[in-house]
Formats: C-alpha cells, sequence, structure tokens
C-alpha cells in the first residue's frame, strides 16, 4: 500500500494539480490542515472544502485537523511548520508497518513514473531513509532554477519510508532530519513548485507589458533563473546604472562611449529610466557578430527599472548617423530587450530571472543559445561583483558617497520607500 503524505497550506492549485498527478498512482493521501499559519495568525480549516469545490473524489483521501500554538506560545514558526507535518504520524501509525509513504511539503510533486524504482529503494536500503531528487522549478513549471554555472538544482527534501521506520524514528521531522540519506532519481524524481499565489486574486492588468510578445518576426532567448546572494535592491541599482558595463562587462556589453558618456533620467509613473545615445562608436563584442551591418555603430542604452523590481533593457544598434532620439528605426536598426525580474528570497538573496527578445532571427536556435550563454557570462559577472557589495555594504566602515551615475537608482528607491510608507500607514 503507498500513502502520499503532504502539510496543506492554502496551496489551491497546488493540491489540484498533485491530487490529479498522483490519483491514480497510489491508494490513498493523508493530508493535514491546520488551524493557524506558520507565523501564528489564525486561519479556517479549508481543505475539505477545496477538495470539494475541486471535485475531488474523497474516498481516498483523509483530512486530519491539527491546532498550532500561537505565537504567545511559540515565537518560533518553525515549531508550527514541524507540529503540522508531525501530525501526519497520527494517521501513518494507524496503518500497517509495512505501508509505504511519500512524505513532502505540498509543492513537492513524487514522479508516477517513478514511484516503483522509490518504493524499491526504500525496501533495498531499510537502514537508511531514501530521498526524492527533484527538479526544482520555480514561477514556471518548464522553467527549471539552474545553479551559477547552468546546472540544474536538485531538490532533496521529499522522503519515502514505511510505517516501521517512521515508528523507529518517532516523528517525520526526525526522520527527515536524518543525514543516512540514499538518493532516488537525478531530478527526475519529483518537481519541486513554487507557489505563486491565489489565482482568483490575480488582476490581469497588473501584468507586465511585453511589447511585440506576440509578433513572430520577433526571436525569443529562453534566459534561466539565476540566485544572487544579496539583497534584490543592490541588483535594481546595478541595471540603473549603465556606466558599470565598462569595467564589470569589458568582454561583453561593454563597448566605445560606456566610460564617459553622460546619462539621461526620466520619471515614469511606476519607476525610472535611465538611458543614453552613444554615437559612431565600435559595438560591444556580445552584439558584434549579431549586427546587420558592419563598423561603428550608433547605439542606445535604455535601462527601464519599475517597481517592485522589474527591468527592462534595451539595447539599439544602428548604422553611424541614422541613431537619435528622434530618428525612426531604419532597416539595419537591431533592438534587443532583455526582460528582468528580481525576485527576493531574503534580506541578503534574490532570484534573478530572465529572458531577452529580439527584432530578427525569429528562428534560428543557434542565434538563441549563443545570445543565451553569452547573457549567462554576463550576468556571472555581475554576480561576482553583487555578492562582494552585499558583503562590503554589511561590513560598511565609512559613509556613502554618492555620485551623479547613482541619481536613478536613488530616485528609485526614494519612490520605492514612498509606497512603502504609504502601504503601512493605512
Amino acid at each position: 500500500m503507498l500513502i502520499d503524505c503532504f502539510p496543506y497550506f492554502n496551496e489551491k492549485e497546488l493540491l489540484e494539480l498533485r491530487i490529479e498527478t498522483l490519483y491514480d498512482h497510489v491508494d490513498g493521501f493523508l493530508i493535514t490542515d491546520a488551524n493557524r499559519t506558520h507565523r501564528g495568525e489564525p486561519k479556517e480549516f479549508s481543505c475539505v472544502n477545496t477538495l470539494r469545490e475541486l471535485g475531488i473524489p474523497e474516498e481516498k483521501v483523509q483530512v486530519l485537523h491539527v491546532e498550532l500554538p500561537p505565537i504567545e506560545e511559540a515565537p518560533d514558526p518553525w515549531i508550527r511548520e514541524r507540529g503540522q507535518r508531525d501530525a501526519l504520524s497520527v494517521g501513518l501509525f494507524q496503518l500497517p508497518e509495512d505501508t509505504f509513504f511519500i512524505c513532502s511539503d505540498c509543492d513537492e510533486i513524487a514522479n508516477p513514473a517513478k514511484l516503483n524504482e522509490i518504493e524499491q529503494a526504500v525496501l533495498d536500503q531499510p537502514d537508511k531513509i531514501v530521498r526524492l531528487s527533484m527538479s526544482m522549478h520555480y514561477g514556471r513549471a518548464d522553467k527549471q532554477l539552474e545553479s551559477p554555472t547552468g546546472e540544474k538544482f536538485d531538490w532533496r527534501c521529499g522522503t519515502a519510508s514505511t510505517v516501521k521506520q517512521l515508528k523507529d524514528f518517532g516523528t517525520l521531522s526526525s526522520l527527515r532530519a536524518s543525514t543516512n540519506n540514499f538518493y532516488v532519481g537525478d531530478r527526475d524524481a519529483g518537481w519541486h513548485l513554487s507557489w505563486m499565489g491565489d489565482a482568483d486574486k490575480a488582476d490581469p492588468n497588473d501584468i507586465f507589458k511585453i511589447e511585440n510578445f506576440d509578433n513572430p518576426d520577433w526571436g525569443y532567448t529562453d534566459g534561466g533563473i539565476l540566485p544572487i546572494e544579496c539583497n534584490y535592491l543592490w541588483v535594481v541599482d546595478n541595471l540603473l546604472d549603465p556606466s558599470h558595463v565598462a569595467w564589470v562587462h569589458v568582454t561583453s556589453f561593454a563597448g566605445g562611449g560606456t566610460d564617459d558618456q553622460p546619462l539621461d533620467l526620466e520619471k515614469t509613473d511606476d519607476g525610472v529610466i535611465v538611458s543614453r545615445w552613444i554615437y559612431d562608436q565600435p559595438p560591444s563584442p556580445y552584439y558584434k557578430d549579431l549586427l546587420k551591418f558592419k563598423g561603428n555603430c550608433d547605439r542606445k542604452q535604455h535601462y527601464e527599472m519599475c517597481i517592485p523590481g522589474i527591468a527592462l533593457n534595451k539595447s539599439v544598434y544602428t548604422p553611424p548617423g541614422t541613431g537619435g532620439p528622434d530618428k525612426p528605426e531604419v532597416d539595419k536598426t537591431y533592438v534587443n530587450i532583455s526582460y528582468n525580474f528580481m525576485t527576493p528570497v531574503d534580506e541578503h538573496n534574490t532570484l534573478y530571472i530572465w529572458f531577452q527578445h529580439r527584432n530578427t532571427d525569429p528562428g534560428d536556435k543557434s542565434i538563441s543559445e549563443k545570445m543565451n550563454a553569452g547573457a549567462r557570462m554576463a550576468f556571472l559577472e555581475d554576480k561576482t561583483i553583487l555578492e562582494a557589495v552585499q558583503k562590503g555594504m554589511a561590513e560598511m566602515e565609512t559613509p556613502n558617497i554618492d555620485l551623479g551615475l547613482d541619481a536613478g537608482a536613488k530616485l528609485f528607491r526614494l519612490k520605492l520607500q514612498r509606497l512603502i510608507d504609504e502601504e503601512n500607514s493605512n
């Protein structure tokens, strides 16, 4: 008998996805629903009603209600998190000792095709805890989180065991904390998905607009997800300082004029724009072989930052004498737009999510792959600097020195802080 176990925390979409994925492959589901958030705030028991709303048959699903202590009794939120998970043991201990079960968070979904292999690993490794090696996704199920070197992240928090083994450990938290592990699957034992919120509360009008997204004449560069160990505002500052390319990206985005041309600053309703035209200079190494003309160019750097942390970086390359604020695009004008989404993980970590969109070569996969590799190399250069900035600012012993180049970043931070203050005052 195979039981799929997980705590539920109002993740309606993930609940539906998990049960639909595994319903025909397991003998039952065991779920805990709590009366408080892990922070200690009161909440309603909602899992049973959600199951009925989704039309999920209840004969294979058992839901246990868990009473968690308030914050004044347990200031540490991990006490409540572990308490909700450990409550699954109440249901598991009522089953035969040879019952095979998988226990993971709601967003850690086992791969049905790997269930037999997982169960066999449990039988073959009775002295170890079998962990599920899952692919890690963020925001999109088709987008895997990558390490700085381009490797896919390996998520290993889901466990597989038997009721007998659980009784030996006493609690699921103890079992989960074991270091005597055996790993199943090579990032294909399941999927770790990040819940992005309640779909019913999503406003399509708030979705960031992507110009020419459906235009078949535009090429697409897949991009990626890059973890950076710094506060997301340092990433914002970096993107609002085009001058940094002259010394950080010498072999990629730098080019003639990037070290001494002045910047134009523009306020927008939801952020700021920093931009400049550079005339009759060699193109950057990254774009040199992509342009539809040879020799020098007129070049525009356009860095637009929208609150809370969405950046549109537009690079425009056009033959000398054809570029400028009031001049139309000519046939050989090359435009590439990098869309960058900064997602804070905590005060010291950020996920940098990005892709590119260009006005040429829509069907050329080799160009997309080349641009992807080049951009990743450049972003790794940013990562090195930004993580050093995070460390340096944390250990700062002298006051800040603001430069004219910091105007865009300062304006953005002031605007962001004003909105935060307004929200906190309501």
